[in-house]
């Protein structure tokens, strides 16, 4: 959960969930399995302002696998280090 802002918003089967608990009740649906996650970064676009964008393609799996685009909005945390605000891992193709 430190990839993420406390009331970040994740899409997942099609609604959004928000906030740390709902995120992590979201990923142990779908890693409880062992599966690995991977995303590949494929662009990124930075505002001036601390936001950016970025675009990537994840893969799922095994046991069962599937794969698709995301999209993620990050800002830029006092530290330095970037945290999701929203994850949207179903950005259609």
């Amino acid at each position: 959960m430190v990839l993420y802002e406390p009331g970040a918003v994740l899409v997942t089967g099609g609604k959004s969930v928000t906030g740390h608990d709902a995120i992590r009740d979201a990923y142990n649906a779908f890693l409880s399995g062992g599966a690995l996650l991977k995303l590949d970064t494929r662009a990124i676009v930075e505002s001036g302002e601390g936001l950016a964008v970025l675009h990537g393609r994840w893969s799922l799996g095994p046991p069962s696998s599937s794969e698709g685009l995301s999209t993620e909005v990050v800002r830029r945390q006092p530290d330095g280090s970037w945290k999701f605000v929203i994850d949207n891992p179903n950005t259609p193709l």
